[in-house]
C-alpha cells in the first residue's frame, strides 16, 4: 500500500546527499540499530541492503565532516528492545521456544549475552555522539498527549520530537516514516515510501 501521509517536514535522501559540516543530527533507534549492532539482520524481520549500507555510511560521512550527532534514553530503549528481539529470535529460530518472557528470566546465559550486545552497542552510540536529557514529567506527559491527536506519530516519538525541540536540533537520520509529518524538522532518509511521498508533495530537497 502507497504511504498516505501528508508530508510536512523538509526531506533528503542520504543515499544522494552529503552531511553538513556545521550540521547537527538526531540520529533515530533504527539507524543505530544498523550502525551497531553486527545481527540487525539477521532478526524476524530484516533490514534491506540500503538500510544496513546507506545509514552508517551517512553517519560515518557525518562524523568525517565534523557534524554534531545526538541521541537520547528513549533510543537505548527502542534499541535494547529491538537487540533482545534478535538474540530470542536467532536462538528460538525453528523451534518457537522459549517464549521472550522465559528466554529473558530462565535463561541466564543468554541474558548476559543480550545485555553484553546492548552495551556493546550503546558504548559506541554514546562514542559518536551526546545524549539529550530526556524530560517525563507532568507537563511532558501532557504535551505529548496533546500532539498525539494532532501528529500520526508514537508516544515515543513525540517524546523524541519534544526533546529535539528544546536543544534545538531540527535534522533526523531516520527510516521511520512517522517523522515526516512533523513541520520544522529536516529528514534525512533512505526509505522509499518516505522519498516517494515527499516527491509528489514537493517536499523532496536536493
Amino acid at each position: 500500500m502507497a504511504l498516505r501521509c501528508t508530508v510536512a517536514a523538509d526531506v533528503f535522501d542520504i543515499g544522494r546527499c552529503r552531511p553538513n559540516s556545521s550540521e547537527s543530527y538526531f540520529v533515530d533507534s533504527n539507524a543505530w540499530l544498523w550502525t551497531t549492532y553486527l545481527k540487525a539482520s539477521q532478526g524476524r524481520h530484516p533490514p534491506d541492503k540500503v538500510q544496513t549500507t546507506y545509514y552508517p555510511c551517512f553517519i560515518a560521512s557525518a562524523i568525517k565532516a565534523g557534524a554534531t550527532l545526538y541521541t537520547c534514553g528513549i533510543s537505548l530503549c527502542e534499541l535494547a528492545g529491538q537487540i533482545e528481539r534478535t538474540e530470542h529470535f536467532v536462538y528460538t529460530r525453528g523451534y518457537g521456544r522459549p517464549d521472550l518472557k522465559e528466554f529473558r528470566h530462565n535463561l541466564l546465559t543468554e541474558r548476559k549475552h543480550v545485555v553484553a550486545e546492548v552495551s556493546a552497542a550503546w558504548v559506541q552510540v554514546k562514542s559518536m555522539s551526546s545524549l539529550l536529557d530526556v524530560a517525563v514529567d507532568t507537563v511532558s506527559v501532557r504535551d505529548a498527549l496533546s500532539q498525539f491527536g494532532q501528529l500520526a506519530l508514537d508516544v515515543a516519538d513525540l517524546y523524541i520530537v519534544e526533546t529535539m525541540k528544546k536543544k534545538p536540533v531540527t535534522s533526523i537520520i531516520t527510516d521511520d516514516c512517522d517523522f515526516a509529518v512533523v513541520p520544522g524538522l529536516t529528514v534525512f532518509t533512505a526509505n522509499q515510501r518516505v522519498l516517494d511521498a515527499a516527491r509528489l508533495q514537493g517536499k523532496l530537497r536536493a
